[in-house]
């Protein structure tokens, strides 16, 4: 995986007492379902808190593929403030 750090746009449930589940984001103009999370991280720098989510989805098929697939990403959620980023991918 290589670092994109690129800030997103996302659908996400929020439940109080609890961290919040992305369920929906847009890359480059497609909106990419998340199909399974396989576990979170929450990390500190400084005073900096954020989330990390390790995710699994289907890709739609780009340019060089007809079909769609399956990729692995990371998303960060940075809680103070409320931002959003794809961070591996």
């Amino acid at each position: 995986m290589k670092i994109v750090s690129k800030d997103i746009s996302v659908i996400a449930v929020f439940h109080p007492g609890k961290q919040p589940i992305p369920y929906r984001f847009k890359l480059e103009n497609k909106e990419i379902q998340v199909d399974e999370i396989l576990g979170t991280e929450r990390v500190s720098f400084g005073n900096s808190s954020s989330i990390i989510y390790y995710c699994e989805s289907n890709f739609p098929p780009d340019s060089s593929s007809e079909c769609s697939y399956a990729k692995r990403y990371e998303l960060k959620y940075h809680i103070g403030e409320c931002r959003w980023t794809l961070y591996k991918i």
